[in-house]
């Protein structure tokens, strides 16, 4: 321990502090490591760490000039620069900001066109039409978290019965994957794949339960036994779509109409996020990140949608995050919206 303050007081010195927030730097990171159990493997690692760390105290103060949410210095990924956090999460490099649905495995785009009234708020968890919040570990996965979110809700409105789907098995066996799934993927061409309308083989034959195909790429490995036909196929998806030019309107509508939805954002928002609703959009350049909105509300005077991330429950509001609709917009929700349009048991 003894060490160990010694290394930090000298790159207390050694990097230059101007903000009054930075002052108790050193205390912070050894509450950090404790809370964490960070354990570096070497001196030069502690201290490039620490750099890190006290640059992120300075990225905290931005975030927290949001007057609706919180954000705090201590998660998990304080220690972390930008590129290495998304990098951990989502598409191994930046799709851009409103990307618009990707279709590179052939087939029309479907549109989805809700005709139903939106009630004044939603809650699919509530509601018993999610499962359990799932975490994706650094593996980058989000694209199949939001493909079973998407399919899992569906199988919800059309039996009334829910069931907690693999996302193992699309990392091994959906061939529209990206570099064995951990490199990310985009859910459009995941739907694309279940549903059987897809150029890459294998689509149309169901999808495993999370019970009968387990996760196993939390390290961020990307899998290399390959797809596993033995394992029983539980559910299909029969259609999806996405919204053409979506508004709020027509997210609202097709969340009452279709379930829980898939969009993409810039996760940068997310790695300090603690909660309270995401109103400042100011740090959003690239879609990066696929998550599942699950409902949608307003709190003093802001209109916010309830997205449910891939993080575990120890992330943001027991693994759900708020943003505004305007700052959704802004992040990159609205790019490409898709939802399913029917599943069933097999």
């Amino acid at each position: 321990m003894k060490l160990l303050l010694l290394i930090l007081l000298m790159a207390v010195a050694c990097i230059p502090s101007s903000a009054s927030s930075l002052d108790n730097a050193e205390s912070l990171f050894k509450e950090f490591m404790s809370k964490f159990g960070k354990d570096y493997s070497s001196e030069q690692e502690l201290l490039k760490r620490f750099g890190v760390f006290k640059e992120n105290l300075m990225r905290v103060s931005a975030f927290m000039a949001d007057p609706h949410a919180k954000f705090s210095p201590l998660t998990r990924w304080a220690d972390k620069t930008v590129e290495e956090y998304t990098a951990m999460h989502g598409m191994r490099g930046p799709l851009g900001n409103q990307t618009p649905c990707q279709w590179p495995q052939g087939g029309e785009v479907p549109i989805l066109h809700p005709t139903a009234e939106p009630k004044q708020s939603l809650d699919y968890v509530k509601l018993g039409a999610t499962v359990s919040v799932k975490n994706q570990g650094e593996c980058g996965s989000c694209w199949a978290h939001g493909t079973t979110a998407v399919v899992e809700s569906s199988l919800f409105l059309s039996t009334g019965n829910i069931t907690s789907l693999s996302e193992q098995f699309l990392l091994d066996c959906d061939q529209s994957r990206i570099c064995g799934g951990c490199c990310g993927g985009l859910p459009e061409n995941s739907l694309q794949w279940l549903a059987g309308d897809s150029d890459a083989p294998g689509g149309g034959t169901g999808i495993s339960s999370e019970a009968d195909y387990p996760y196993n790429s939390a390290s961020g490995t990307d899998p290399n036994g390959g797809c596993d036909g033995s394992k029983p196929r539980v559910a299909t998806l029969t259609g999806f779509g996405v919204l053409d030019n979506p508004d709020d309107a027509s997210v609202m509508a097709a969340l009452n109409e279709f379930g829980v939805l898939a969009v993409a954002l810039d996760s940068t928002v997310l790695q300090f996020y603690t909660g309270g609703i995401i109103t400042d959009s100011s740090v959003c350049l690239n879609t990066n990140h696929v998550v599942a909105i699950v409902g949608y509300d307003s709190e003093d005077g802001v209109d916010y949608y309830k997205i449910r991330n891939s993080y575990g429950t120890e992330f943001g509001e027991d693994g759900y995050f708020r943003i505004s609709h305007d700052a959704a917009q802004a992040c990159g929700c609205y790019g490409c919206v898709i939802g399913g349009t029917g599943a069933s048991y097999l």
